[in-house]
């Protein structure tokens, strides 16, 4: 299914799928449905259709990974200093709120204002690409091992 779910993503299109796999269209759609199941598709649906996530947590550990999610689906979202515990730099991608009022005033804003919104929306899913993405994931696990990444010369002259 991850082999699917994969090949999906980089090609756009289920004929690409199915030829690369040398199977039927309709068996890359069965798998594309399970996985859909898997993973909620219900709760997806939901992400594409809401202005914004609200995350007023006032306690938790490590990574808030519906925080993650909302970034990825590129969903704006607000939260409290808890929300964004575990995720450097979220704080600048999303709205952080301590007091009702605060968190109020942000929901309005993101509500009323659109270039903020786009704003938010892009910087979330930029931030879940560049610290969860596939690429991001391999060099932080090569880093934690010591192992060089060799990189391709147009991204070490940045």
């Amino acid at each position: 299914l991850a082999r699917v779910f994969v090949l999906l993503y980089e090609t756009g299109s289920i004929t690409a799928t199915a030829e690369t796999l040398h199977v039927t269209q309709p068996t890359v759609s069965y798998s594309l449905g399970k996985l859909r199941r898997h993973f909620d598709d219900e709760l997806f649906r939901r992400y594409r259709t809401a202005r914004l996530c609200v995350v007023p947590l006032r306690f938790g550990a490590g990574v808030k990974s519906k925080v993650v999610e909302a970034f990825q689906q590129g969903t704006p979202l607000v939260t409290t200093p808890v929300g964004v515990q575990g995720l450097a730099g979220a704080d600048r991608v999303c709205d952080v709120a301590d007091d009702p009022q605060a968190i109020a005033e942000a929901i309005i804003a993101l509500m009323d204002d659109d270039a903020r919104w786009t704003a938010r929306s892009h910087a979330g899913t930029d931030y879940v690409a560049q610290r969860f993405s596939r690429e991001a994931m391999a060099s932080q696990l090569m880093d934690a091992l010591g192992l060089a990444v060799e990189r391709p010369a147009s991204e070490t002259a940045r």
